[in-house]
């Protein structure tokens, strides 16, 4: 192998649900796949203390009731420590890098010697193609189901970069 010859980051969606879209908000739900491996995981994260915001219409569109995070969701530290070691060496990418980068710096805030994942354009996956192009992709290859919608929205948007990738 040419020693000048860059070494290519594997490339990650994730996708993160969030309690409302107020100040007080915060995000429930995670998750991430990787594309050139497959590899996926979900996680559901409790709130922090001072964690109060809440809004109904949010789970209505996400389905996760705060109910269903005590009990099943872990914590935010722990949460960060997953992420980290799922996306290490991943470039990150999502559909909404502002909202989500904001919703991950959340996750990551009371953790110490952890790189926080930085969130890049979902459409940097398409070089060449136009917003139009990569969402008409997105909308073909339709839903791609799974039990929480986090997961579900990678998985349809991971399935549109390797269509693309395969044109």
């Amino acid at each position: 192998m040419n020693a000048n010859r860059q070494k290519t980051r594997p490339r990650a969606i994730v996708d993160i649900e969030s309690s409302g879209l107020g100040p007080d908000s915060w995000p429930v739900s995670i998750a991430w796949h990787i594309l050139e491996t497959g590899a996926e995981g979900h996680l559901l994260i409790k709130p922090a203390p001072g964690w109060i915001g809440w809004q109904d219409e949010a789970e209505e569109i996400h389905g996760i009731t705060r109910d269903r995070l005590q009990r099943d969701g872990v914590l935010p530290d722990e949460a960060a420590r997953e992420i980290a070691h799922a996306l290490r060496e991943a470039d990150a990418h999502s559909d909404a890098p502002a909202l989500d980068q904001a919703w991950m710096d959340k996750i990551f805030a009371g953790t110490r010697g952890l790189a926080i994942p930085a969130i890049r354009r979902y459409g940097d996956l398409f070089p060449g193609a136009s917003r139009q192009d990569y969402q008409a992709l997105v909308r073909e290859v339709g839903e791609r189901q799974a039990h929480w919608k986090a997961l579900a929205d990678v998985r349809r948007l991971a399935a549109a970069v390797h269509h693309h990738g395969k044109r």
